[in-house]
């Protein structure tokens, strides 16, 4: 079954860490989608780490981009870093994604 990584932690008590790994499409979305509204309400700062990715499509990147927008509208800061396959980054390139996340290409 396909599925996502997800590890938060909480840095302190106004910022956490969301580390999103493996497989990050419309398969796994509603995982992602459950976790991310369920530490919403409890930082104000939320640092992604996006790494070790083998499976990533646009509904993902949707979401992510949702969740910086709810984010800034309360006034939230959120921080992404993605370290990806050349593959995986030329898909957010090609999808006009790319003037929303900074992307660090890793060797496949």
């Amino acid at each position: 079954m396909k599925q996502a990584a997800i590890n938060v932690k909480e840095q302190n008590k106004t910022t956490v860490k969301i580390e999103l790994e493996e497989e990050l499409t419309i398969q796994t979305i509603e995982t992602v989608d459950k976790e991310l509204k369920s530490i919403f309400d409890n930082y104000t700062h939320f640092n992604f780490i996006i790494q070790n990715v083998y499976n990533l499509d646009i509904s993902c990147l949707q979401l992510l981009l949702a969740f910086k927008k709810s984010a800034d509208s309360e006034g939230k800061t959120v921080n992404f870093e993605f370290s990806l396959i050349e593959e995986l980054e030329t898909l957010i390139k090609d999808s006009g994604f790319s003037e929303y996340f900074s992307l660090e290409s890793v060797a496949e």
